[in-house]
């Protein structure tokens, strides 16, 4: 016979993270991140909030993993397949735009994800503010990574890096509440696509001034 509210203790430990970190995409989803707690993430995920302690430390380990294993920054930088070094401009230039179009499609695809990015700009406590610097090191690793192999030019690139991926954040964020956003229709996916084009078009720009040197 089961306990109260149908809580079971899963030996499993591969198994009942997996349930905890699906748990809190679903309530973040559902209630936003002002619902996280250890009670109701537990609740959700069928299990007794002692594993969220025992796997993961506390409430803040079991975020900091689930960015962790879903941020698309950390995945890219974990990814050892990507070699630069013998790669020709045009091919830094693909990759380049590639890549912030996966990001692009990544939030869009994951937007408990959002609600991370969300909570960042809202709120400043320890767990969000580990968890912005956990995200900008990977960030900044992949753009040092790209750096290395770029001829010194005139142009601010962090800053423009910096400028492009605000925008990808704030039109994804918009795209869960709103229809438009700058006459760009947000909810049609032709749209997406222009914004794409948008994103190869910056990078072949970029890397024409390159190219000038």
């Amino acid at each position: 016979m089961l306990p109260i509210g149908n809580i079971v203790h899963d030996k499993d430990r591969s198994s009942t993270e997996k349930k905890l970190k699906d748990a809190l995409d679903r309530v973040l989803l559902s209630h936003g991140f002002k619902a996280l707690g250890v009670n109701r993430i537990a609740k959700e995920a069928g299990v007794s909030k002692i594993l969220i302690y025992r796997y993961f430390g506390n409430l803040e380990g079991l975020i900091k993993s689930y960015v962790e294993e879903k941020n698309y920054w950390i995945k890219l930088d974990k990814n050892q397949s990507l070699n630069l070094q013998n790669m020709s401009l045009k091919e830094l230039e693909i990759i380049s735009a590639n890549i912030f179009i996966g990001q692009l499609k990544e939030l869009r695809e994951n937007p408990a994800m959002l609600e991370i990015i969300r909570w960042q700009l809202m709120e400043k406590n320890p767990v969000v503010d580990d968890i912005c610097k956990t995200i900008e090191a990977h960030g900044v690793n992949t753009m040092k990574m790209f750096q290395k192999y770029l001829p010194e030019i005139e142009l601010d690139i962090p800053a423009l890096i910096a400028l492009l991926l605000g925008g990808i954040y704030e039109m994804a964020l918009r795209s869960r509440n709103e229809e438009v956003f700058n006459t760009i229709d947000l909810q049609k996916e032709e749209s997406w696509e222009r914004i794409e084009n948008a994103i190869i078009q910056f990078f072949s720009l970029v890397f024409g001034k390159i190219e000038e040197k």
